[in-house]
């Protein structure tokens, strides 16, 4: 189904992602929520998609397969409402999950869901794979190691909105602490099984990696130098 005529067309629908070398995002929104897709080449001239997003349109899936040839990543056990468009447009993506996240993942799409180590053979040195210790959901995130900036994708573990919706929506995911702006949600800390755990893994691994680029599935992406004292705070302040 997807045959691209040329090797690069120009992107319309996928827009390349600040502070982060070969990665595009598609954006999309489910009720009042933003929803993101980060597509990022590997190696083998493959693309990792991570949180396919759903009603992401023939155009954009066009424009995905002249990136490469998809491997579709649900970041957790929610995040499985755009598998079944991506699996139906390239019949042979593999789909991957976390342990934890795969069973519900599988469920709910229908689709056969691998291991991570599919992935992972995939990427090159830069790339790897966080795996959230103690989550309910099966939390994974990848981490980027550029030349000047490291980044992380996330799922639901962070949110950055920068308004939230009119009443009575907005004032429960503010009753939530959801954000505005650079947030961890109240439900966060309800899919964690041992936060003490997840906290001190979390503190650890912004200590060794200093991310500087933070790419959320739900809200505005953030590059900012400062951002590992920005996380650390927000952790002990949600967290502890």
């Amino acid at each position: 189904m997807h045959n691209p005529s040329s090797p690069h067309p120009p992107l319309t629908h996928w827009r390349a992602i600040a502070g982060i070398d070969d990665a595009w995002e598609l954006t999309r929104t489910r009720g009042p929520v933003p929803l993101r897709a980060v597509a990022l080449r590997v190696k083998d001239g493959a693309v990792c998609v991570y949180s396919p997003v759903p009603r992401s349109g023939e155009a954009a899936l066009q424009e995905l397969a002249t990136l490469g040839d998809p491997i579709l990543i649900a970041p957790n056990g929610y995040h499985h409402l755009g598998l079944r468009e991506y699996a139906n447009a390239f019949a042979m993506a593999s789909v991957v999950a976390s342990g934890r996240a795969a069973p519900r993942v599988g469920k709910k799409s229908d689709l056969h869901i691998q291991s991570l180590s599919v992935l992972q053979a995939k990427l090159p040195a830069h790339i790897s794979l966080l795996q959230c210790p103690r989550t309910r959901n099966g939390e994974v995130w990848i981490s980027i190691r550029g030349e000047q900036r490291r980044a992380w994708i996330v799922s639901d573990a962070f949110l950055n909105f920068r308004t939230l919706p009119s009443a009575p929506l907005g004032l429960l995911l503010k009753s939530l602490r959801m954000g505005p702006g650079l947030s961890i949600g109240a439900t966060w800390k309800w899919l964690l099984k041992d936060p003490a755990a997840y906290r001190d893994w979390l503190l650890a691994a912004i200590a060794e990696e200093r991310p500087t680029v933070l790419v959320p599935s739900h809200g505005r992406a953030v590059v900012d130098d400062d951002l590992p004292s920005r996380l650390e705070q927000l952790v002990r302040e949600r967290l502890d």
